[in-house]
């Protein structure tokens, strides 16, 4: 065996030496053919996501990748920066350094062809911070918590600590401030412990013990109610004591500040004074005046979008509405004599924003409105009336009206019909249409159409038995628009129709109108447009304010002229005519002059015909609007009801005397 391998070997070198050494005159063997170079790869690979921002510090994102041309999917994973800009796994699974605002690149790369490889840029997010509350006035030794909240990384603790040290108060790891011994202004610090370059701070007033009421001010009639608040600051004890500083002289107060006006009249001053420190006190002034108002008994259902009617027998029939229960059938009966409410026969329909006008012949006409469930949704529109007969105490259907309509206005003729104007139909749009109640035959007619279409509208009798038709709504409600008109127009019982009278000083919607004693028709307060926004084929109203603005129309001359302001302006407010010719306005949504804030208010005030002028009269006992007012045969205005602060329905009813 080996002697046959020996000689293989042999040959084999023999074959060799004669290859290279070969005789003269032969030529050379050709060099074997060159190697060809290797073809462009058509493998590649894809990164996803290619760019990530705002990675908070220690975040973790997952990365895919793509291999095309090749069956090998397998690929490798690293950080171009390397450890420095934190980490990847080899399932893509990438987690950030902690370096907040740092530019970091993963690169992934094909094991088929490791040519092949893709990159993604992940930026590092700065790391935001803030503390809660900003700014926060303490008394010595109180206490407050703050809330840190740190943005732009996984580790979301803090450093709590005082700047101005021990002698700016301590604070807890948990933020649990406590205020110094002494007054100034310190800052409480928030520090990342993700990364200690970032803070954010909190100033701190430490004040002393003081005290404040609301309101500041009051005008009350005679035994006029009003319930006073009292905040005490600088201290945990927010209690107070109350007193009168004129004695009893000046009227009374509960423990609970509500406030008694005297009889007399004049100007007093109700003190709270600080149970934590006797010589923290503050005072709020009250101008008793010869009338306002003073707290009724309660209605037996509260109620809102309702009406007021005075029956013959000098009782108010008070009909339908609604509250947190839904649209209501019932009604009740007000007698002045016992000053007490009680049930009444219920209407035939659950009815809210219809119409009560009282007919010549003492019964109630209710029409139109709407009805609806306990939620209020997709109300029904009515087109329904009935008569409330004050001698049998019931309630009977009479004919229907031509046209579904909430909210139109009512006027009873001289003739004794009954006018009804504009408000919305059931595609929520205002109309102009009109038609005429003849008690006579029970029955709906169409007459003329306004000029426009209106809700929100006033309709004023005038002395010669015409009907002023003044501003309103009078285009489809839109989201985030509003816009009143400034148009006024003249219904003439004599030949059904609307002529045009002059515009009123400016667009006016759900103010109220009052015809004077003199014949002249008081404009007062209702919404106009605050803001426009541009859009569609011109400007729309984008916000409304409440106006304290008033005018007086004149039915002689056809035209509107500006008269005394309210020292409020206002929406939802009444307006009563009283026996001696003023008009008395209450309530509404309000809003104060000196801070244009905005609220339901419990202001009164008194319009003179012969100065031109308001004045403030005592104050009602409660915030209103959307009350009914109605002037009763003992010269007295019962107010009943509404919405209150907190947009629900009330109860409580007041008399003005």
């Amino acid at each position: 065996m080996k002697a046959r391998v020996l000689l293989r070997l042999t040959v084999a070198a023999l074959s060799v030496s004669l290859t290279i050494t070969g005789c003269g005159g032969g030529s050379a063997a050709p060099p074997p053919p060159a190697t060809p170079p290797p073809s462009p790869s058509a493998v590649s690979v894809t990164i996803s996501p290619k760019n990530v921002d705002n990675l908070p510090a220690e975040g973790i994102q997952a990365f895919t990748a793509t291999i095309t041309g090749s069956s090998n999917n397998t690929v490798m994973w690293s950080v171009q920066e390397g450890a420095a800009c934190g980490s990847i796994d080899a399932a893509g699974k990438y987690s950030a350094p902690n370096s907040p605002g740092a530019v970091c690149h993963v690169v992934v790369t094909s094991e088929a062809d490791s040519t092949k490889s893709d990159t993604a840029m992940v930026t590092i997010s700065q790391i935001s911070m803030y503390v809660l509350p900003s700014q926060i006035s303490l008394g010595v030794g109180q206490l407050e918590t703050f809330e840190a909240t740190v943005e732009g990384t996984t580790n979301t603790s803090v450093t709590w600590s005082v700047k101005e040290g021990s002698t700016g108060g301590t604070i807890t790891g948990e933020g649990i401030y406590s205020a110094p011994q002494s007054l100034g202004t310190f800052h409480v610090i928030a520090t990342s412990q993700a990364d200690s370059r970032f803070t954010a701070s909190a100033e701190v007033d430490v004040i002393p013990i003081g005290v404040s009421i609301s309101p500041a001010a009051d005008t009350l009639g005679p035994l006029g109610t009003r319930t006073f608040v009292a905040t005490v600051v600088g201290t945990n004890q927010a209690g107070v004591t109350w007193n009168v500083q004129e004695g009893a002289s000046g009227g009374a107060i509960t423990s609970g500040g509500v406030y008694t006006a005297p009889q007399n009249l004049g100007s007093f001053h109700v003190v709270a004074t600080s149970v934590a420190d006797g010589t923290a006190s503050a005072s709020a002034v009250v101008t008793v005046v010869a009338s306002g108002f003073t707290p009724a008994n309660p209605m037996t259902q509260s109620r809102a979008s309702h009406t007021a009617s005075l029956l013959p027998d000098a009782r108010v029939l008070l009909a339908g509405g609604m509250n947190d229960t839904g649209c209501l059938a019932s009604t009740e009966i007000f007698d002045p004599a016992s000053n007490a409410f009680s049930d009444a026969a219920p209407m035939s329909i659950r009815r809210a924003a219809h119409t009560a006008t009282v007919l010549a012949d003492g019964k109630v006409l209710i029409a139109g409105g709407f009805s609806c469930n306990s939620t209020g949704s997709v109300p029904d529109y009515l087109e329904s009336a009935e008569l409330y007969d004050p001698t049998t105490g019931s309630f009977v259907l009479t004919g229907n009206m031509t046209t579904l309509r909430r909210l139109p206005t009512a006027t009873r003729l001289s003739d004794g019909r009954v006018l009804f104007a504009g408000g919305i139909d059931d595609s929520g749009a205002p109309v102009a249409s009109a038609e005429l109640y003849d008690p006579s035959a029970g029955t709906f007619a169409r007459t003329g159409n306004m000029l426009k279409p209106r809700v929100g509208h006033s309709a004023t009798l005038l002395a010669d038995g015409r009907v002023l038709i003044a501003g309103g709504q009078t285009t489809p409600p839109c989201a985030g628009c509003f816009e009143p008109d400034s148009t006024a127009e003249l219904y003439d019982p004599a030949t059904h129709q609307f002529v045009r009278t002059g515009d009123m000083t400016g667009p006016l919607a759900e103010h109220t109108a009052s015809r004077l004693k003199t014949g002249l028709v008081l404009i007062a307060g209702g919404y106009f447009c605050g803001t426009l926004q541009s859009g569609g084929a011109g400007s729309e109203c984008a916000t409304s304010d409440v106006s304290n603005q008033a005018t007086l129309y004149d039915p002689i001359g056809g035209a509107f002229s500006t008269t005394g302001s309210m020292a409020c302006g206002r929406a939802g407010h009444s307006a009563t005519l009283l026996s001696n010719g003023n008009i008395l306005i209450a309530g509404g949504l309000g809003e104060d002059p000196a801070t244009e804030a905005e609220d339901v208010t419990f202001t009164a005030e008194l319009y003179d015909p012969v100065s031109g002028l308001f004045t403030r009269t005592g104050s009602m006992a409660t915030a209103r609007s959307g009350h009914t007012a109605t002037l009763m045969l003992n010269g007295q205005v019962l107010i009943a009801a509404g919405s209150g602060n907190d947009k629900s329905t009330l109860r409580s009813t007041e008399i003005y005397k």
